[in-house]
């Protein structure tokens, strides 16, 4: 839930769910700030504190978090998948 992180609390619709979350699919995925860019955000923030593989990691281990609060059977499957990929 986006409203645990202080850099997306003018993106939160009220309830913890980004309000550019459109059936869920980032609306605006082309132009997202900064923070929702893993990439970006290791470089920028985390780079000098953990491994790349450490930063992905806490980042699934996150996404995971929401899909289950939300009960979202179809991200967890693409949370799986990713992770036996690795």
């Amino acid at each position: 839930m986006i409203r645990s992180v202080p850099e997306l609390a003018e993106y939160d619709n009220g309830n913890g769910v980004c309000h550019y979350l459109e059936n869920n699919i980032c609306s605006i995925y082309e132009s997202r700030p900064k923070i929702c860019n893993v990439s970006e955000m290791y470089n920028a923030r985390y780079a000098s504190s953990m491994s790349e593989r450490e930063f992905v990691e806490a980042n699934l281990r996150a996404c995971k978090k929401i899909a289950v609060t939300f009960s979202d059977e179809s991200a967890m499957r693409d949370i799986r998948r990713i992770i036996n990929q690795a």
